[in-house]
């Protein structure tokens, strides 16, 4: 079992710096995480793991995702660095994004876990200018992102014509240090293109941090993304199942119970918040483990209490959770 954290770098309420971020991460890698990862937004979302999605707080600080990772490339030395996912639709022409993911993994030696999504969230695509098609478009354009990528990634001078992209004799030298290339992460629940586009070329497929959950509703989708990869004559068992999550833990019950009332999102009834990774370390350990039996192989954490420099939830399940957990 994998352990990975979601660092926040910029959330309303207080100001996410460099310096925050870079002490978050620096923590990660001491304290023996796997991953971190970054999310691609251009402004913050609502200080809540459930935003309405007109909700902004528009004056809020919030570091670009990219350049931020590059940073974090040279102040970390072991820790693998992960975007949680960076949107397609942003992230164009898909050839010079294969190129900056392939110079990002030779800077960090192999480190990069390169995660993209379709996008979502059509006011930050209206502020920067974005055109913002309809879902079953972005999958498309993202799927031959991804493919583009490969080829960059593999072959000495690809050339490929989609309907969305094209690429000509293009050369991305030097290659990625990681063979054949990066991990490829694509992060959704669609339940028809989504997870077709999983299936043909994902390594890694994760849940939504944000999305509610239960055990019955994820075996449903992994069976799902199973008949998807028996399609496309792939194997289910060559795609690791990262659950992303929300995590609240403490010992004393009374603190975590406070915590909780604070972020639960009025929307949200408390039965529904706490289907997520909420609970003293034991309780942690057995909602892991239970996921674990379900094929889940790591988990990616999005901590509500990090992104005002509170470390103590980070530091108490590396402590108490993750040691027990371990393969």
């Amino acid at each position: 079992m994998r352990f990975g954290v979601s660092v926040p770098h910029g959330k309303p309420g207080q100001h996410t710096d460099y310096g925050m971020v870079r002490e978050a991460a620096l923590e990660c890698e001491r304290l023996g995480y796997d991953a971190i990862y970054l999310s691609d937004h251009v402004v913050p979302r609502p200080n809540t793991p459930y935003p309405e999605r007109d909700e902004y707080d528009l004056d809020v600080p919030y570091l670009e995702c990219w350049t931020l990772l590059s940073a974090l490339a040279v102040e970390t030395e072991k820790i693998r660095l992960g975007t949680f996912t960076l949107c397609s639709s942003f992230r164009q022409p898909p050839a010079l994004l294969a190129k900056m993911a392939a110079t990002l993994d030779n800077i960090s030696g192999g480190r990069l876990l390169f995660g993209i999504g379709a996008g979502y969230n059509e006011r930050e695509y209206t502020m920067y200018g974005v055109p913002y098609s309809k879902p079953s478009i972005r999958i498309r354009q993202l799927e031959e992102s991804v493919q583009i990528a490969k080829k960059m990634w593999t072959e000495e001078r690809p050339s490929f014509k989609g309907k969305y992209y094209s690429i000509k004799e293009a050369i991305c030298n030097p290659k990625p240090v990681q063979k054949p290339y990066p991990p490829i992460l694509i992060g959704g629940r669609g339940r028809d293109l989504t997870l077709r586009v999983v299936a043909r070329h994902a390594d890694i497929w994760n849940w939504p941090p944000a999305v509610y959950v239960t055990p019955e509703i994820y075996v449903e989708y992994r069976e799902l993304l199973g008949r998807h990869c028996e399609k496309v004559g792939r194997d289910l068992g060559r795609i690791t199942l990262s659950m992303g999550d929300i995590l609240h833990v403490s010992e004393d019950r009374t603190e975590l119970k406070k915590e909780v009332a604070e972020y639960k999102p009025d929307e949200l009834t408390m039965e529904a918040y706490m289907n997520h990774l909420i609970g003293t370390p034991d309780e942690c350990i057995d909602r892991v483990s239970m996921y674990r039996d379900l094929g889940v192989s790591e988990f990616v954490m999005q901590i509500p209490t990090l992104a005002k420099g509170d470390l103590g939830a980070l530091r108490l399940f590396a402590e108490k959770v993750m040691p027990e957990l371990r393969d």
